[in-house]
């Protein structure tokens, strides 16, 4: 099903004008421009011009349950109309991952009753990485990891990640 919605050749002056694409060739896309996806259904994808294809990368790995779920999208509609985000920085919390962590620690066996949420890969591997340090499981007794503040605890410059802010102290 073709779309006349999206203007293919306008998105792709844009795109080449503007956005900035990782893991990408460069060169071809300043030539071609990007292969435009403009409407997803289950695991089926379109582009601009309305080539149908299926959604191998799956949105690059964070659609696994796939495009268009009406279920899903009332759910996130009725979860925005309440409160769109809540970090959980700073003793911050909302209703959902409260409920979830609890429900997570009904799920698992023994002493795995503590969760933390995250966004992201990156993020993700530097809480495992930093949590231990964090609640002091890997800090020598006397022996701070971060030279700068000599309390044994990581801390922020920049973003989350302690990878980012103390490189080599994690191994």
């Amino acid at each position: 099903m073709a779309t006349d919605r999206y203007d293919s050749q306008r998105l792709k002056e844009l795109d080449i004008a503007h956005h900035l694409h990782p893991v990408s060739n460069l060169k071809q896309l300043a030539a071609n421009g990007p292969l435009v996806m403009t409407r997803g259904e289950g695991s089926r994808i379109w582009d601009s011009d309305g080539k149908e294809y299926i959604d191998a990368f799956a949105g690059l790995w964070n659609i696994n349950v796939g495009h268009g779920r009406k279920e899903l999208a009332e759910t996130a509609k009725q979860q925005i109309e309440e409160i769109a985000y809540g970090p959980t920085f700073f003793g911050l919390a909302t209703p959902p991952p409260i409920e979830l962590a609890a429900k997570l620690a009904e799920m698992y066996p023994g002493p795995v009753n503590h969760f933390q949420f995250t966004s992201g890969g990156a993020e993700s591997n530097e809480t495992a990485k930093s949590r231990p340090l964090l609640l002091g499981t890997q800090r020598p007794a006397g022996k701070s990891h971060d030279p700068v503040t000599n309390d044994g605890l990581p801390r922020h410059c920049h973003g989350r990640v302690v990878g980012d802010r103390h490189p080599g102290i994690l191994g």
